[in-house]
């Protein structure tokens, strides 16, 4: 096989594959969105929630049956003229049988015309895959009007719709954020517990007090007490975390991603005055000390 040909079958491909990609996206897509509207619909009982996923359901699903249309299509106009398989090469006819041919065409054509016979044309297909595609798009159009007019484009709307779900969980439907602030004079170590989430520890030159700041996905996520040594007189606070409500059954795996904290939730922020720097001590892991 020559250079040229080899480049020229590439990049006859290339079509090929991006059409093969977009069907197997538009499969896994709507079988996925699919599987959500059913569970959005048992889970959260919201109907705005589940026609919204149905009608990215569908419309992936018309997405994937145009593609499959336009790969067969491609194949048979673009493809197999272009590089015709083996099996589909014909020889060449005589130039004989070519002029038989031809004499036999034109007779065969006079006597048509001669003959008063009437032509009955077949009807044209409707139930194909192609048109099996365009409704589907049909569809999905109806389920996003259906969805728009019960709000999916507030978002509030959609905190209500799994506020029970994550309340009967024991969960938050959107984070709670807290700001504490503790005097640092006598503060002389600071002790932190937080597993799952990271430490930011941020020296604020000016700053008059500690302050902790973090954001609750569930209740009493977090534990923060100034606890004092009568002896001495110096306190130590303690931050700590508090272990996960249970989330591991098949639906709160299909919406763990409600579960898991995004940048600002992933971190407990430490304010200290900077003239204090040296003089307090931090003991945990995950700690990162802002510059």
């Amino acid at each position: 096989m020559k250079r040229s040909e080899t480049l020229s079958k590439i990049l006859y491909a290339l079509p090929m594959a991006g059409i093969c990609v977009l069907a197997l996206a538009g499969a896994g897509g709507g079988v996925a969105a699919f599987c959500y509207a059913v569970a959005t619909a048992a889970v959260w009982s919201s109907a705005m929630a589940a026609v919204t996923f149905f009608a990215a359901a569908f419309l992936l699903f018309g997405v994937c049956v145009l593609a499959v249309c336009g790969f067969f299509t491609y194949m048979r106009k673009v493809w197999f003229p272009k590089f015709p398989p083996s099996f589909l090469r014909e020889k060449q006819p005589t130039s004989t049988k070519s002029e038989n041919s031809s004499a036999n065409s034109e007779t065969t054509l006079k006597n048509a015309e001669n003959e008063n016979a009437s032509v009955v044309y077949g009807k044209k297909k409707t139930l194909t895959p192609q048109n099996a595609g365009y409704a589907l798009l049909v569809v999905s159009v109806v389920f996003t009007i259906a969805a728009a007019a019960l709000g999916c484009m507030d978002a509030e709307k959609w905190v209500e719709a799994r506020t029970g779900y994550m309340n009967s969980k024991g969960w938050y439907a959107v984070s709670s954020d807290t700001d504490l602030q503790f005097d640092h004079t006598s503060v002389k170590e600071i002790e932190i517990n937080v597993s799952g989430r990271d430490v930011v520890v941020v020296y604020e030159f000016g700053a008059s007090r500690i302050r902790v700041s973090y954001f609750e996905k569930f209740p009493r996520e977090f534990s923060v007490a100034l606890q004092k040594d009568n002896e001495s007189g110096e306190s130590v606070l303690y931050i700590s975390r508090s272990p996960e409500p249970p989330h591991d059954s098949a639906a709160d795996k299909m919406f763990s991603f409600l579960f898991s904290p995004n940048e600002l939730e992933s971190q407990v922020v430490i304010t200290i005055p900077s003239s204090v720097k040296d003089a307090i001590k931090i003991v945990g892991e995950n700690i990162i000390f802002a510059k």
